[in-house]
């Protein structure tokens, strides 16, 4: 319990710090801080923490199971929606907020403070492969709901050009390699200052929701926060995980929706407001959840 103490202490900390300095700040402020965090930032955490994690054992069921959380969330979502007058552009969002996770930017933090850096490859793993559904079946999502059409050429090059997807496919490639010490001091340094930032981005996009629609968030809230790492713990329990590897699964599984749907939301025409108030929702819901999520992986993993 002191642990998770700490750890939202310091979430909330950097996180109204973000939101306090947004009322002096540019506008554009938060669009190149999340910019920079996804081409520079991301990458150098995944750098140095993928190097200490240990990789011995089927650590690409990490993907597996990001995958089938990606399809049950999706599923759930579909369920739901059965009847409901909603607008297209509506359903859109709920389905990308049920279904995309944000397992960069809050995930990768959270595992590290919560599992230890050891077991930060199945994260990582969860991440990439979820990655490529965001990419892939998120945009398809999101033009079949929304008023643009998918441009798979613009979609191939993102993909190519993912930097999680070249820095993971890089440090598995090289960590055979020695760093030199004084190059990885400052790239530790760099990789350490990431994890606030990105809580003090948070903060700032606060500052741009519209609470009056909250009431509409919570179906999809339910979903992404309860179902969605309930299935991911029963899977990982069929698969034979447990421990410590269970734990980062979860926690993983348990990430409120991502950064990327309202991207997408904003692309392709879906209902951004309702999008950016299920972000902020759940990112402030997953204080509440995320400790019976550790709690039950950790006593039925083992």
């Amino acid at each position: 319990m002191l642990g998770f103490l700490t750890l939202y202490l310091s979430f909330l900390g950097w996180g109204l710090l973000g939101w306090l300095i947004s009322f002096g700040l540019p506008k554009s402020v938060p669009r190149y801080l999340g910019q920079g965090l996804f081409w520079v930032g991301i990458p150098l955490l995944i750098f140095t923490s993928l190097r200490r994690a240990d990789l011995s054992g089927p650590v690409w069921l990490g993907g597996v199971v990001g995958i089938a959380a990606a399809f049950w969330g999706l599923g759930l979502g579909w369920l739901w929606l059965q009847g409901r007058r909603l607008s297209p552009q509506t359903r859109g969002s709920f389905l990308l907020s049920a279904t995309m996770g944000n397992t960069g930017y809050l995930g990768y933090p959270l595992v590290l403070g919560l599992v230890g850096p050891a077991y930060f490859g199945w994260a990582v793993f969860y991440d990439v492969f979820g990655t490529l559904w965001n990419n892939l079946g998120g945009t398809a999502l999101a033009s079949g709901y929304g008023q643009g059409q998918v441009r798979w050429a613009k979609l191939g090059r993102d993909v190519a050009l993912n930097p999680i997807l070249w820095t993971f496919s890089l440090t598995l490639g090289t960590r055979a390699w020695p760093v030199p010490p004084e190059l990885w001091a400052v790239v530790s340094t760099i990789a350490l200052a990431v994890i606030p930032l990105v809580l003090m981005l948070l903060g700032m996009r606060l500052q741009q929701v519209s609470w009056r629609r909250a009431q509409e968030v919570w179906p999809a809230l339910a979903i992404k926060l309860v179902l969605v790492p309930l299935g991911v713990l029963g899977l990982g329990l069929g698969l034979g995980l447990g421990g410590r590897v269970l734990e980062a699964l979860v926690v993983q599984a348990a990430m409120p929706p991502a950064m990327a749907c309202l991207i997408l939301s904003e692309a392709y025409g879906l209902d951004r407001e309702l999008t950016a108030l299920t972000i902020v929702l759940g990112t402030l819901g997953l204080m509440i959840t995320l400790p019976g999520w550790v709690w039950l992986a950790t006593s039925l993993g083992g």
